[in-house]
């Protein structure tokens, strides 16, 4: 089987713009400056992400949600600053969103480099 890329459905867009925002919630539990629809640099969601685990005990709690929290902000990101879309992407292994760009065939899976 091929790779296969598709546009979002709606529930897929819903899906990617709630982890987003739950990332800028996380952000601002931890004290960095993030107002609601703000896009999350880099240096924010690693400094985020780096107070999450220090509060975390090792499988007491699904640590998923955050992942991909983090990830879709990560890859809001890059669809702002590389001018990225998201979609979902199908192959063998199964199938995972991502963020693609026509010009040079880029396709990010940011919640997996999470």
């Amino acid at each position: 089987m091929g790779q296969k890329i598709t546009d979002l459905n709606p529930s897929e867009q819903q899906w990617v713009a709630s982890n987003s925002e739950l990332a800028g919630e996380i952000a601002k539990a931890y004290g960095l400056a993030v107002e609601p629809g703000d896009r999350l640099d880099p240096q924010t969601l690693d400094t985020a992400w780096a107070a999450w685990l220090a509060d975390q005990t090792r499988g007491q709690e699904d640590p998923n949600p955050y992942i991909n929290a983090f990830g879709c902000a990560f890859g809001a990101h890059l669809g702002e600053r590389l001018g990225l879309e998201w979609k979902v992407v199908e192959d063998q292994h199964g199938t995972e969103m991502a963020v693609w760009g026509r010009e040079g065939d880029v396709l990010v899976l940011p919640p997996n480099l999470v």
